[in-house]
């Protein structure tokens, strides 16, 4: 049983890295059963498909973001700005360990036949639980919520979610391309992301 549980994880490991260095459609199944160590049957005994293994690497991926909001967004003030300081490094060590499935992620959703973009998918559970963070937050200072909750969404999409997963997607290009370490990228980050979207809370 052990074996065959490392098998499996070993063949969505490979085919994360493969989809992230060659994309989803440039990788071949043959490609991921040989760097895997294991036969192509092997593969099609776990998997329906290539498809199949995408889409229990995106299942996965949006269960760890699940666990994500349920660690480190639920029950804490995100208004106060040493618990975003917390909350913000907390996402961002998190999510750069899926580095690999957020760029496949993000390319699979730009696509023009992409039935249901997992970047909204996750940019919905992000939205949903910082949603109600707000609403408690001005529940608590007599402030009723904004009604408008579509601007809401739009304003947490763009201004919250995508600069999150984009900072993650294009770190290291961005901090090779102008010469930057992590450590000021990440401080630079952050102190744009309270200038933007904690600003935009700030000011409802």
């Amino acid at each position: 049983m052990g074996n065959a549980v490392e098998s499996k994880q070993k063949i969505l490991n490979v085919a994360e890295k493969l989809f992230a260095e060659k994309g989803f459609d440039g990788a071949r199944v043959s490609e991921i059963a040989s760097e895997a160590g294991v036969n192509k049957a092997l593969i099609y005994y776990y998997f329906n498909s290539k498809e199949d293994i995408l889409e229990t690497l995106f299942t996965i991926l949006i269960d760890d973001f699940k666990n994500l909001i349920k660690n480190n967004m639920i029950g804490i003030n995100i208004f106060s700005e040493d618990n975003l300081d917390i909350v913000m490094n907390s996402i961002l060590d998190y999510i750069l360990t899926k580095k690999d499935i957020l760029r496949v992620a993000m390319v699979e959703s730009m696509k023009a036949v992409s039935e249901q973009s997992i970047i909204i998918k996750i940019g919905e559970m992000l939205i949903s639980a910082e949603i109600e963070e707000v609403r408690q937050s001005l529940l608590e200072k007599g402030i009723k919520s904004p009604g408008n909750i579509k601007e809401i969404l739009v304003a947490e999409f763009f201004t919250g979610t995508l600069p999150v997963l984009n900072y993650v997607i294009f770190e290291d290009e961005f901090t090779h391309h102008f010469n930057m370490d992590e450590k000021e990228y990440r401080e630079y980050f952050i102190k744009a992301f309270k200038q933007t979207h904690f600003a935009y809370h700030l000011k409802r």
